[in-house]
């Protein structure tokens, strides 16, 4: 069995900024290119204000979503239904603030942003800030960006804990 360490919250912070890569060639692309940062502020704010309208329309049709909970939705209407109850129940009165780590594009018209996500939960059994890391790959079709793929995960307290694989 091979032991591993799970990331401190300040190695996390440390290796954000840095890419991996094994073998391809990353493509130029501004660290933080405004099309797709508005998408994440459209998404941010959306969240903020419990409009299920405004949120699931940043997601293609046939986006899939990925929960800190490993829960999958395949679609907008999936994302939408889910997120209507939950901005009326445990998201109620919450606030989302988002700030974009990076991004890398993959392909003329898809791109990876990694997102560091503050959930505020002012009220219920998640009451409490609640930190995540998210993956989105967006993709331009027509004239703008949309969020194909998000995975939600959340950001552990810190504490080393081993780990076997």
């Amino acid at each position: 069995a091979v032991t591993l360490l799970e990331p401190t919250r300040q190695s996390v912070l440390m290796l954000r900024e840095e890419t991996l890569s094994l073998g391809q060639e990353e493509m130029s692309l501004p660290e933080e290119p405004a099309e797709i940062a508005e998408v994440v502020r459209a998404m941010e704010q959306a969240w903020s204000a419990g409009d299920t309208v405004a949120f699931a329309g940043q997601f293609a049709e046939d986006a899939d979503l990925v929960n800190i909970y490993g829960m999958r939705l395949r679609g907008r209407q999936a994302i939408a239904g889910l997120y209507e109850m939950l901005f009326r129940s445990v998201f109620r009165s919450s606030r989302l603030e988002c700030a974009v780590a990076g991004v890398r594009r993959l392909c003329d018209s898809v791109a990876v942003a990694h997102v560091r996500m503050t959930a505020h939960i002012p009220l219920g059994a998640m009451a409490g800030d609640h930190e995540s890391m998210c993956s989105i790959v967006v993709q331009r079709r027509g004239t703008r960006w949309w969020i194909v793929a998000l995975h939600n995960t959340l950001v552990s307290d810190g504490a080393e804990r081993p780990m076997t694989m």
